[in-house]
């Protein structure tokens, strides 16, 4: 009986101790993940994006005025671009590809301009 107990505590410390250990190598993992991500993306000036975005930008967003622009590597290596425009208090992020075409539109919230 007192081997059984024996064995049943250290399976319990084992487990324990995997589990633990597991859950350190993710937040590790997420780390990385989000330093890999912000060294892929770098704010650029507006009149940096190309000629297509910045047509896009001023035919679909021409009462917006663009407060911030981001060039980023997403995960198929391909170069896209981050805008954030403003009217009347409305933010909105606007995710464009090098041809100007639109995948994202977010309202997002925003606190002052240089956020």
């Amino acid at each position: 009986m007192k081997k059984l107990s024996i064995l049943f505590v250290l399976s319990f410390f084992f487990l324990a101790g995997t589990a633990a250990f597991a859950q350190e190598v993710k937040e590790e993992i997420k780390k990385e993940v989000k330093k890999e991500m912000k060294a892929q993306k770098a704010e650029i000036s507006v009149v940096d994006l190309p000629e297509a975005v910045q047509k896009t930008l001023k035919e679909s967003f021409a009462d917006y005025n663009v407060k911030k622009a981001y060039k980023f590597r997403n995960d198929q290596g391909e170069t896209v671009f981050y805008t954030k425009v403003e009217k009347d208090g409305k933010w909105l992020k606007i995710g464009l590809d090098a041809n100007g075409k639109v995948f994202k539109k977010k309202e997002i919230e925003m606190k002052d301009e240089t956020s």
